[in-house]
């Protein structure tokens, strides 16, 4: 649980400097002095919060179609931030993909198994989404064979055709 009184937080140390130069302070600029000290205190900590951005699909898509790695990871990022339910799917969606442009075969690997995890883990807790399913399918029908990454392709087809009309 986060302190929000503590000698480390800016708010204890704006007070603390406050009160011992208190004498000194005529008493109409008080409240001013506690103004703006409040008001840097709250902008402190907004830049200190992440700001959430929502998930636009259709550029998520677009990433993962051009396969640039540099987009790849902007793109991670975002879905990282976004209060998406499914952005553990999505991240492992882009996992994957981006362990198809890296170069290195242990870097390509724990990537993949990272990515494909976090994916299997997303379809098993909503086994009916046909979204996360087309999301297995477009990296089933494109990761090496070596992967052995094709058990479910028939399935997913199926299920993903028979929710078609919902997208």
């Amino acid at each position: 649980m986060k302190k929000y009184w503590s000698p480390e937080t800016p708010l204890f140390t704006i007070l603390s400097i406050f009160f011992i130069f208190d004498p000194f302070i005529h008493q109409r600029m008080k409240p001013r002095i506690i103004s703006a000290a409040l008001l840097m205190v709250w902008g402190i900590m907004a830049q200190a919060t992440p700001l959430q951005k929502a998930l636009n699909k259709t550029r998520y898509y677009e990433v993962i179609a051009t396969g640039d790695l540099a987009a790849v990871d902007k793109e991670l990022e975002v879905v990282k931030n976004s209060s998406n339910t499914n952005k553990e799917a999505y991240e492992g969606a882009l996992l994957m993909r981006k362990a198809g442009l890296i170069k290195g075969p242990p870097k390509k690997l724990h990537l993949f198994k990272s990515g494909h995890s976090k994916l299997e883990a997303s379809i098993n807790k909503d086994s009916n989404n046909a979204e996360l399913r087309f999301l297995r399918i477009i990296v089933q029908e494109n990761a090496p064979k070596i992967v052995n990454y094709r058990d479910d392709l028939q399935k997913d087809t199926q299920i993903v055709k028979r929710s078609f009309k919902d997208f």
